[in-house]
């Protein structure tokens, strides 16, 4: 199966209770998963397992309640027991027990169980895969990149590997190296994620009109696509500082599909980096006025108007109508934990920011979280958070001028 952890897909294999919907206990423990009603689900596949003790399926099914508790430590026992049962699948049986650590958003203890998978088999490569993307997502870049490189002869994951080695290369400004790369990951699964980055990539070298001139080929050599490849040509414009001529190319495309979200949503980005607010806001109302359950319209126009003006009442509004709609984002969460700290509830704040930031360790996320505990008087952590943000975007526009403010 296919777990995807923030930028990066890990392939995680992982046995999936085959036929136990029709199994009393263990159909009874699913469902309140799913609902979660740990209790109920704690309670169904104990009895399941009473009454077939050594069912692998039955034993995994414990082992993701457990997580979900969390009662890690129990967790741990069961999977080492189900190992040693069943040696011949002990790797498999270790990256399922990541995905579930995962699922349940234990990621410290996701990392070190992939620690000790490769400790115990220095071969388990599908281990060294995911330490490599999770080591990408925490800011450990040459980590990464070494575990990443180790697996770069395997033909498998040729393209899957370059393409990670790329987004190693793009953190670390080796950007050079980072086309490289992408140009070897055009194969498979990952061709279009790669044309992509290496449209990016270009602009990163001053090389804009051949990143330009990349997607506009593709947009007529897949037709299918051809909104993707339209969008990230704006998305280009707007990441190298072109936001006059990104406003002047959404509006092109807008002027043949005057009412399309992604187009507005882009262009309304494109007017707020072009100081513009009255046309950004403009353009996420025009999608709000379509659709008044756009989540990411609704959380774009209450974010906005929070960093950029005193509006806050008006912003927690529209934010907590996007976090009734979408409540695990970390986007709006983070939006949430940001509207609360101007509104001078710091501690709520806190709580939203440490939430936001556990799902993902993005550097705006990051900013806010340690200005806040900045704010609070737990510096050594803020700066630690920081630092950590730091190793991956060195150059994120809202880190940079949080840490200029507060770190003169």
């Amino acid at each position: 199966m296919i777990y995807q952890d923030e930028h990066g897909l890990l392939d995680l294999p992982l046995p999936i209770l085959p036929g136990l919907h029709q199994i009393q206990n263990a159909g009874m423990a699913l469902a309140a998963l799913r609902y979660d009603n740990l209790v109920q689900a704690e309670a169904s596949a104990r009895k399941a397992l009473a009454l077939e003790a050594e069912s692998r399926d039955y034993q995994l099914l414990m082992v993701g309640v457990l997580v979900r508790k969390p009662a890690l430590a129990e967790a741990d026992q069961r999977m080492a027991r189900l190992t040693q049962q069943q040696p011949e699948d002990a790797r498999d049986l270790r990256m399922a027990y990541v995905k579930l650590l995962l699922e349940a958003r234990q990621r410290a203890h996701a990392r070190q169980t992939l620690h000790k998978a490769l400790q115990q088999d220095g071969k388990h490569d599908d281990a060294r895969y995911a330490l490599g993307i999770m080591s990408i997502n925490d800011g450990e870049l040459e980590r990464a990149r070494q575990l990443l490189q180790s697996l770069a002869d395997d033909p498998d994951r040729a393209t899957e590997i370059q393409f990670q080695l790329g987004r190693v290369a793009e953190a670390q400004s080796r950007f050079a190296d980072a086309l490289a790369h992408y140009e070897d990951a055009q194969d498979g699964d990952r061709q279009v994620e790669a044309i992509l980055r290496r449209a990016v990539v270009l602009g990163q070298l001053q090389r804009l009109d051949e990143g330009r001139a990349l997607l506009a080929n593709w947009r007529h050599r897949a037709p299918a696509l051809e909104q993707r490849f339209l969008l990230a040509e704006g998305e280009l414009l707007v990441e190298v500082g072109q936001h006059a001529e990104a406003v002047s190319f959404y509006s092109l495309a807008l002027d043949s599909d005057p009412a399309n979200p992604d187009l507005l949503y882009g262009r309304s980005l494109a007017h707020e980096k072009n100081h513009d607010l009255a046309r950004a806001e403009a353009d996420l109302r025009s999608i709000l006025a379509d659709n008044p359950q756009d989540d990411r319209a609704m959380n774009a126009l209450g974010y906005m108007l929070t960093v950029h003006t005193q509006r806050y009442a008006e912003a927690h509004k529209l934010i907590s109508r996007a976090l009734e709609l979408s409540p695990e984002d970390p986007a709006i969460i983070d939006s949430m934990g940001w509207v609360e700290y101007k509104l001078g509830d710091t501690e709520s704040a806190r709580e939203y920011l440490e939430k936001a930031y556990a799902q993902v360790q993005d550097p705006e996320i990051a900013a806010h979280l340690g200005e806040v505990l900045w704010h609070l008087g737990e510096r050594e952590r803020a700066q630690q958070i920081w630092d950590r943000a730091l190793g991956t975007e060195p150059d994120h526009e809202v880190l940079r001028e949080t840490l200029q403010r507060l770190r003169p």
